[in-house]
């Protein structure tokens, strides 16, 4: 990570599979100001800890496969996020909150025990890609296949969504 924080000018970090258990925020927010893409896939992470003021520029966060059961309430805060990846983790419950990401375009929650999806989602203006596959779903919110700029929607996987037709 010290090799990483001398460039400053970095707006990509990559951290993935590095075995980290906590994200180094306050070394990440005063080292890399100019920060758009954060990669943090592939490690032991259960939260984000302290939110910092360099995390409003990201506009990819990539959080696949660690061990969060909650979505970080901090990343509700990063309005200019386009890119937000969570997929294999242990996550239960997504807030309405999520209707704050609205230039969020490409959401992946898929291989997580969610059981329900607010209905907020369906506010998202710039949404394209939605996955929600292998969770614990049984309903969606109603709507939610139509939305305007929607072009994927995954959902397989989920209790009794593969039997339907």
């Amino acid at each position: 990570l010290q090799e990483v924080a001398a460039q400053p000018w970095r707006q990509s970090i990559v951290l993935e599979a590095n075995k980290l258990t906590n994200v180094p925020t306050e070394l990440l927010g005063k080292c890399f100001p100019l920060m758009s893409e954060l990669l943090l896939a592939r490690n032991k992470i259960d939260t984000l800890g302290a939110f910092v003021p360099s995390f409003l520029s990201l506009k990819t966060l990539d959080l696949r496969e660690n061990l969060l059961s909650e979505i970080p309430s901090c990343i509700y805060q990063m309005s200019d996020l386009r890119v937000l990846r969570l997929d294999r983790n242990q996550v239960t419950r997504m807030s309405p909150e999520i209707i704050q990401l609205t230039e969020l375009r490409f959401l992946s929650v898929g291989n997580n025990q969610l059981s329900e999806i607010p209905v907020e989602i369906r506010q998202l203006p710039n949404l394209r890609c939605l996955d929600l596959a292998h969770n614990n779903l049984s309903t969606i919110p109603q709507g939610l296949e139509s939305m305007a700029g929607l072009r994927l929607l995954k959902l397989d996987g989920n209790p009794g969504w593969d039997d339907r037709s």
